[in-house]
């Protein structure tokens, strides 16, 4: 599966990834819904180039934000929205 990186990046803002901008690379940083700053973090490429993600970066990402791949594609396609993914993350934590 491949997907539009500029549709994570938007998807991930909107499930409580903070953006920050560290060189190459933009660095989300997951905000728990009772506001504390987690250590769940991924990063993609600053550049335009890629646009889009391939299956190694959607698996690494997945690693990162400790979800499986299956799910990091829904949370980032959209139908896994933000209370889903705080229940998925402290369960597995």
């Amino acid at each position: 599966m491949v997907l539009a990186k500029r549709k994570v990046v938007s998807a991930l803002e909107r499930k409580g990834f903070e953006k920050d901008v560290d060189g190459k690379h933009i660095v989300f940083t997951y905000r728990t819904l009772d506001g504390n700053l987690s250590r769940i973090t991924t990063y993609v490429s600053h550049g335009n180039k890629p646009k889009d993600l391939d299956d190694h970066l959607i698996g690494r990402m997945a690693r990162q934000t400790k979800l499986l791949k299956k799910n990091f594609e829904r949370l980032a396609s959209c139908p896994m929205g933000r209370n889903e993914y705080e229940k998925i993350i402290r369960k597995n934590l």
